[in-house]
């Protein structure tokens, strides 16, 4: 015959042992899972950056390719002129400001509401 030996204490102790041996597990386990979505996301960001430098690289390399560049050879040094946009300054609603000696440097009537 067999002969089982309970001790009270233990078996209490062993309810509370086993409770919080789960909510360690428990804790360690959202640990994990919250440093892999870390890592995913970081991952994400990373990729979305290196699409955006792709993209914004090749606009460049498009400009680059668009632009005409210019060399002067003065006496005393060398001047290298590069046009990388066009500006149209007589295009309509293109407006520098006003080129005025004295006054406020507005003109009346020339921004009026359509009266």
């Amino acid at each position: 015959m067999n002969l089982i030996v309970f001790e009270h204490r233990e078996f209490l102790t062993g309810f509370h042992k086993r409770k919080e041996a789960r909510r360690q597990k428990a804790k360690d386990d959202a640990l994990i899972a919250l440093k892999e979505e870390k890592r995913k996301f970081k991952e994400k960001k990373r990729a979305e950056l290196a699409a955006r430098r792709a993209k914004f690289d090749s606009m460049f390399e498009e400009k680059e390719e668009e632009t005409e560049s210019r060399t002067y050879d003065l006496s005393k040094h060398l001047v290298t002129v590069t046009e990388v946009a066009e500006v149209d300054l007589e295009d309509e609603g293109t407006h520098l400001g006003p080129n005025q000696a004295g006054g406020s440097g507005r003109r009346e009537g020339r921004f009026s509401s359509g009266e």
